[in-house]
């Protein structure tokens, strides 16, 4: 592997100097300085730059099965995951209705239990004024006896 100046490293490569000096850092790349210029390299058990764009290079037929094969992957995945969020959702719903049946259940209770108290109170009210004539009825003959 030969040693380039940044310059043309980074037109072969198309890293920027924030991923150069990361893989600098990381050892993947060495670079040594001369005369004031900085020369790079990669390192040897790294694939050569010209073999590595060579193996990328496909035949248009294969490439186009990955290519379609991978979007299959990601549709199916995509399917997938909108079939849990659905069943999800429906599973969210139906404890949703339960709720809100229990709710009008507890509140059809209340009410009922708030008629009965009224009906009850009215009742109270009703017999205590019996109480309260027949005392003053009481009172009365017997006020109109000591006279």
């Amino acid at each position: 592997m030969q040693w380039r100046d940044i310059e043309s490293f980074i037109e072969d490569t198309s890293y920027t100097k924030a991923q150069i000096a990361r893989l600098v850092k990381n050892g993947e790349i060495e670079a040594k300085n001369q005369e004031g210029k900085l020369y790079l390299r990669h390192k040897e058990s790294l694939p050569a730059l010209n073999a590595s764009s060579k193996a990328l290079v496909k035949e248009p037929e294969v490439l186009m099965q990955e290519v379609l094969q991978k979007v299959l992957d990601i549709h199916s995945k995509f399917a997938l995951a909108k079939d849990e969020v659905i069943a999800s959702l429906k599973s969210e719903n139906e404890f949703l209705k339960s709720a809100v049946l229990s709710m009008q259940e507890a509140y059809m209770q209340d009410k009922k239990m708030l008629d009965f108290l009224r009906e009850e109170l009215q009742r109270s009210r009703q017999e205590l004024e019996l109480v309260k004539k027949k005392y003053r009825l009481m009172w009365d003959k017997i006020n109109d006896a000591k006279e």
